[in-house]
């Protein structure tokens, strides 16, 4: 008669791919019957998903499953029915679904580059590709970080297409759609800009058409320059030209496909001569602090005027002298006048201008009449003092008695809460727990389990991004010496026995992980958080050493913490303020005892 079980399966190189298809390398005892079972949340083992028959060495075995976080346990039974111990648990995050694809467009070319815009929205980092059909033109690229893809672009000949996209994501799984476009251009446009660096006869001319387009360009009989724009469509043709006016430019281009079109810009001006600038200090104003400047350049020129490195002025010339004035502090200033042109040419003036403070008689008046005014109210702001005083110093020591009646009772709130903590973290499971009862809806009490804590809370995950916090449940919180227990509309436990890792964030999460769960989760307390968050770390501190460094750490650390705070509170105990001094009485007589001699 066998019965002996056979050995714990041993699980490896588990891989999710495409369609939620999930692969397990096992190796279990000859001829046993390999089952994979789908745990639940607590890790209890569900439904069968996949069987096999056991070779004895490393198989793979395969199933399929919906997307989401799925864990599984492997057992073998042999011919005898005799079952093994479950495999270790075995998490995978399984992504059977096809991107979306959303918004997918072909406009109408455009006129100048003949380039038919492509945009569509998808799954981020997924990787596309764009055809079309009997063509070999091809687009490749990554979704970028905000979902959306408008940068593509499609040059084709004049006629009707179909275009293919298929946008394939991490996991191998692949979304496609199409699209019809029409290409019916009768001419190009292509667009022309002209520009020249400052002080400089080279001008710039910058043609935008089809890539590998060939063409010409013209400017009356001064120029006629023939040029093929790059892959992106682009054309940069440089030239010298004296200064004169010159007719419009005229661009003419054939793209590869044949069809041609014509562009005019507007007439040129080439000017490279700077703008003539007279600059004059008026002297007289600059001795009574002001700087003072007449500035003389062309019409429509850009003036601008600065005083050394601080602040300065800007205008524009009507072509007749202009004045300036800024009034400084006495010194010597480096005065920069630069005057621009219509066509970018610059002349710029600098002189040297000494600015004094001397005053004019007139200023001399104000100024002792504001010193006159300055002392009287200085001496009706002592005499007021003087006689104000014992009054100002009974009201100051009324406010702050008041002030010290206020912190001394919002001190002594706050000892009363700190001494409450302490003392509620150390009576904590010293007796029957919150209640003697254990409601049938909280599920089974393990053996010599009684409720420390029991509080309205909500369970809570974080988000995909792990930034946000969402409320999965609302319910009552129990704290156990074995466990944190969820009760709502669903049940969920944190077995202290199972714990990887506890997190506190805000003053009223707590997060836990336990090894038979993939996805982090916890408990927000809004009523009572600190009580509540000193019961979950009492009962966690005070249960068996584990592998969550809280586990069998004992409660002294907490309660030396609670008692710190008290410590230090006492040490911020309001001091009473000291009595005003009397102020003697000018003019007041002594009183004189007169004792009778008999």
């Amino acid at each position: 008669m066998d019965i002996t079980a056979p050995r714990q399966p041993e699980v490896a190189r588990p891989h999710a791919g495409k369609a939620g298809r999930v692969s397990l390398t096992v190796t279990a005892e000859r001829g046993a019957r390999i089952e994979v079972a789908e745990t639940d949340e607590y890790g209890t083992a569900g439904r069968t998903v996949a069987k096999a028959t056991a070779t004895g060495s490393a198989q793979t075995v395969t199933f399929t499953a919906a997307s989401g976080s799925h864990t599984y346990t492997v057992t073998a039974t042999d011919a005898a029915g005799n079952t093994s111990d479950e495999s270790d648990d075995i998490t995978i995050d399984i992504d059977a679904d096809a991107p979306a694809i959303s918004g997918f467009s072909v406009a109408d070319p455009d006129a100048a580059t003949a380039t038919s815009r492509v945009a569509f929205a998808s799954e981020a980092g997924a990787a596309y590709e764009l055809t079309v059909s009997g063509r070999k033109e091809r687009i490749t690229g990554t979704v970028g970080s905000d979902g959306h893809v408008s940068d593509a672009g499609l040059v084709l000949p004049n006629g009707s297409y179909t275009t293919r996209l298929a946008v394939t994501d991490e996991a191998g799984n692949v979304r496609r759609a199409e699209r019809s476009v029409r290409v019916d251009l009768d001419a190009l446009t292509p667009r022309l800009s002209a520009d020249r660096a400052r002080g400089s006869d080279q001008v710039r001319f910058t043609v935008t058409a089809p890539p590998r387009s060939k063409g010409r360009l013209t400017v009356g009989d001064a120029v006629d320059r023939a040029f093929t724009t790059d892959g992106d469509g682009l054309a940069t043709i440089s030239t010298p030209m004296a200064d004169g006016r010159y007719p419009a430019p005229v661009v003419t281009v054939a793209d590869p496909y044949g069809r041609t079109g014509r562009t005019a810009g507007r007439n040129l001006v080439v000017d490279t001569a700077s703008p003539a600038v007279k600059v004059t200090s008026d002297s007289d104003r600059a001795a009574h602090g002001d700087l003072s400047l007449t500035v003389t350049t062309e019409e429509h020129a850009k003036v601008t005027v600065a005083y050394g490195s601080g602040a300065h002025d800007g205008f524009t010339s009507t072509g007749h002298a202009a004045t300036v004035v800024k009034a400084l502090t006495a010194g010597t200033y480096r005065v920069r006048v630069s005057a621009t042109d219509a066509y970018g040419n610059t002349t710029t003036k600098q002189l040297n201008v000494a600015v004094d403070d001397q005053l004019t008689t007139a200023e001399w008046l104000v100024l002792l009449v504001k010193v006159l005014l300055v002392l009287a109210l200085l001496v009706a702001a002592w005499y007021v003092h003087r006689r104000t005083r014992p009054a100002r110093e009974a009201r100051r020591a009324r406010r702050a008695a008041e002030q010290y009646e206020r912190e001394l009772r919002a001190w002594e709130q706050e000892r009363e809460r700190l001494v409450e903590l302490a003392e509620f973290a150390a009576e904590l499971g010293g007796g029957e727990g919150t209640g003697s009862g254990w409601p049938a809806d909280w599920g089974k009490r393990k053996r010599g389990e009684s409720a420390w804590w029991v509080i309205d809370a909500e369970m809570v995950e974080r988000s995909a991004g792990g930034q946000d916090v969402a409320v999965r449940d609302s319910g009552t919180l129990v704290v156990t010496a074995q466990r944190v227990l969820f009760v709502g509309r669903s049940r969920r436990e944190w077995l202290f026995g199972k714990l990887l890792r506890v997190e506190h964030s805000c003053p009223d999460i707590t997060w836990m992980q336990v090894a038979n769960r993939a996805n982090v989760s916890g408990v927000r307390y809004r009523r009572e958080p600190e009580k509540t968050r000193i019961a979950v770390e009492s009962a966690i501190a005070e249960a068996p050493s584990g592998q969550a460094p809280e586990l069998g750490a004992g409660r002294g650390a907490l309660l030396a913490r609670l008692r710190q705070a008290i410590t230090a509170h006492d040490r911020q105990r309001p001091s009473q303020p000291e009595p005003p001094t009397p102020t003697p009485q000018t003019g007041a007589v002594p009183s004189v005892t007169t004792n009778a001699v008999p």
